[in-house]
């Protein structure tokens, strides 16, 4: 009997720090479903090369850049973002940190700006010094047209009521590019 998509997220992308990478703040996609117009349309359509600074980014790579919230974004004191993530120069969510297990991550939530997506968020990020650590990573779920209900999904992810679903996207998605070595995260 073939498995039917889950009915809460409808996508999935995980982004790690790689190894070698010279950008404080730079995630890359590492598996996704690859099937969210959002952020598909953001991959990177030309080559850049390598600089003292940055590492390089090659034709289809999707990178995030994770960061403290910009100051100037007026919201509610009650809803005060723990970190952002920009994609392409342009805001993508902010993060709001909501559950703490004991290894460190979190589930975290946001909205995709001009959507009413949800994105709820494994956050297993360990930063020192503002430069993210090897070895850390962001899974995002989205569930589209779900953005009202970021916490309740937090909620049942905290408790363990959408597992199933959750392994289920992990198993369908693939690597970006299954020829290159996929850092260990």
């Amino acid at each position: 009997m073939k498995q039917q998509l889950p009915s809460t997220f409808n996508h999935y992308y995980k982004f790690c720090r790689k190894p070698s990478d010279k950008n404080k703040t730079r995630l890359d996609c590492t598996n996704s479903t690859g099937s969210y117009i959002p952020l598909e349309s953001k991959r990177a359509t030309k080559p850049v090369k390598a600089t003292k600074r940055y590492e390089p980014t090659n034709v289809g790579d999707l990178v995030i850049y994770l960061g403290l919230p910009d100051n100037h974004i007026k919201a509610h004191n009650k809803r005060q973002a723990d970190r952002s993530i920009t994609i392409k120069a342009e805001n993508l969510t902010s993060v709001y940190l909501q559950h703490n297990f004991e290894d460190g991550s979190w589930i975290a939530y946001g909205d995709v700006k001009g959507t009413s997506d949800a994105i709820i968020m494994l956050y297993n990020i360990t930063e020192v010094n503002g430069y993210i650590q090897e070895g850390s990573y962001i899974e995002m779920f989205i569930a589209c047209g779900k953005a009202d209900e970021c916490r309740a999904i937090c909620n049942l992810f905290a408790d363990g009521e959408i597992d199933e679903e959750i392994e289920w996207l992990r198993q369908n998605s693939k690597p970006f590019n299954p020829d290159d070595e996929k850092p260990e995260c």
